[in-house]
């Protein structure tokens, strides 16, 4: 009698193999998401839950706003140190806007572990920010809402610190 070698199947090994690599590549992504969280996005000064169960109305808000008055940031070098923001609000014949409330933000594009929410003083029709620190180089935004008459406006300046 002769007996018959069987050959070698490779196929469960390698459907085992895939098994344990995706298994592998489900927890590394999980780890590297769990490191790097999704930041917030602070444009109109309010977490994300409420900006995108509200944004029919904040856009027809400022759609409205824009229609009767400006926010302007008064743009000046901003240097590692002290700094302030200066903001005007008009209306559209570029009369100054008193006794707006208004709300300024300063952060990063990609995180917001240095945004810092600044007290805004009005003074002559401006609204000026107390004196801040600004202490890494690069790439900053400054957000503001302005409520004027029930109406509610936002802007967005970027400057780079020198």
């Amino acid at each position: 009698m002769e007996s018959k070698k069987k050959e070698f199947n490779a196929w469960p090994l390698g459907i085992a193999g895939m098994i344990v690599a995706t298994i592998f590549l489900i927890i590394w992504t999980i780890d590297i998401a769990l490191k790097n969280p999704v930041q917030l996005e602070n444009k109109f000064l309010a977490n994300y839950h409420a900006v995108d169960d509200n944004i029919n109305d904040i856009s027809k808000n400022q759609e409205l706003f824009s229609k009767k008055y400006n926010i302007s940031i008064e743009k000046s070098d901003f240097i590692i140190g002290q700094n302030s923001v200066k903001l005007i609000v008009t209306d559209k014949n570029g009369n100054k806007i008193n006794n707006a409330k208004v709300e300024i933000l300063l952060t990063r594009p990609h995180t917001t572990q240095e945004d810092k929410h600044l007290i805004v003083r009005e003074n002559d029709g401006y609204y000026v920010s107390d004196a801040f620190d600004i202490v890494s180089k690069g790439r900053w935004l400054i957000y503001s809402k302005a409520n004027v008459e029930g109406y509610q406006g936002f802007s967005e300046m970027e400057f780079f610190a020198k």
